[in-house]
């Protein structure tokens, strides 16, 4: 299947001098977490949360970020491909350098045919207390690289959800006050905006059992952002993205291993990045006959000091379902080896637990 046929050809865009609130307000009308900038440039709603800034007076320009494009012609398992590495959740489409579309995860996963079922692919839960405030959901989706957290009552029972989009209501409600002291110097007091309970912008979740199956959590994705997937309590969250690793690792014979935001890398630290890789599926084979595919995803961080903070978090598809790990460090070979640690580790608990089910149903 090509680009063509799943693209949206209604182009959302906004002028790289217009404010961000102006950008936020297209996102909302438009429920969309991202906005094309000229030819090129995207603004990203992740990149809006995470920074402090005044709606009102930061233009789209200073937060813009250079985007790839895809051809209308390019088979939608490529386009998956393209996407996953870029980090975006949508990008622009072409035919002969002329922008005609849109191709989205959500357009993406109606190409998806699998038998699997929900918990053969959901990520585990973060979640927060009703009790917290937002301030305190939003530096947990940073700290743990997550744009949705579950909400739960004190006994643990799911009762909303929140995510980066509903964050919106309050950055267009935010004010920024400047002032001058009696010296004549400019100071800016800061406004707590997020202090408030996380009850004012949670929402109801959509909510599933583990054994529902791909094709009916497609349908749910294709009008929600997320789904939860709940036995008792809150075991699993899927969203469009976890779905795009189904689409580009089959049909492949052996492991389908995909690293996104590495070619940045200089020729040394991707040599390394790959031994440490190959000695992990090296030690797994001595558990899994066949595994299915392995997910590496990094990101940087850069906030006040120009040292680089690397997240580095995996997806491991394999028969005993699918393993997730995530761990960081100023290092990038130290956070990608910490994480394929901790994945071993999960593995190894799950396959030592299962053997001894095994061993017992024996006696």
């Amino acid at each position: 299947m090509k680009v063509k046929e799943l693209m949206t050809k209604k182009i959302l865009s906004i002028s790289p001098e217009e404010t961000i609130s102006a950008a936020l307000s297209e996102m909302q009308k438009n429920k969309v977490h991202q906005l094309l900038v000229g030819e090129k440039n995207i603004i990203v709603l992740k990149d809006i949360i995470t920074k402090n800034i005044n709606p009102n007076a930061t233009k789209v320009k200073s937060l813009m970020r250079n985007a790839p494009s895809i051809d209308s012609d390019e088979d939608v398992e490529k386009a998956a491909e393209i996407l996953l590495n870029s980090g975006f959740k949508a990008l622009p489409v072409k035919e002969k350098d002329k922008i005609v579309g849109i191709i989205s995860e959500t357009d993406l996963i109606k190409a998806i045919t699998s038998n699997k079922t929900a918990k053969d692919v959901l990520t585990k839960c973060v979640t927060a207390n009703v009790n917290q405030t937002v301030a305190y959901v939003k530096n947990l989706m940073e700290k743990e690289n997550v744009s949705k957290i579950p909400i739960t009552d004190d006994n643990g029972n799911i009762v909303g959800i929140v995510s980066d989009f509903d964050m919106i209501k309050i950055l267009m409600g935010k004010k920024e006050m400047d002032g001058r002291s009696k010296k004549g110097s400019f100071y800016k007091p800061i406004i707590k905006t997020f202090d408030v309970s996380v009850k004012n912008i949670m929402r109801r979740p959509v909510a599933i059992r583990g054994d529902e199956k791909i094709k009916n959590v497609i349908k749910l994705l294709l009008d929600n952002d997320e789904v939860i997937v709940l036995d008792k309590e809150c075991i699993g969250i899927i969203t469009p993205k976890d779905l795009l690793e189904l689409l580009i690792s089959q049909p492949k014979k052996g492991v389908y291993v995909q690293i996104t935001n590495l070619q940045e890398e200089d020729n040394e630290i991707k040599y390394k990045f790959d031994e440490i890789v190959n000695d992990f599926l090296k030690k797994i084979g001595r558990i899994f006959d066949s595994v299915e595919y392995l997910f590496i995803y990094i990101e940087k961080h850069k906030k006040q000091s120009k040292k680089i903070k690397y997240s580095v978090s995996t997806r491991f598809s394999t028969p005993l379902g699918m393993f997730v790990s995530k761990a960081w460090d100023y290092n990038l070979l130290t956070a990608a080896q910490d994480a394929l640690d901790n994945l071993k580790r999960e593995i190894r608990r799950k396959y030592e637990k299962q053997e001894k089910f095994k061993e017992s149903k024996k006696l």
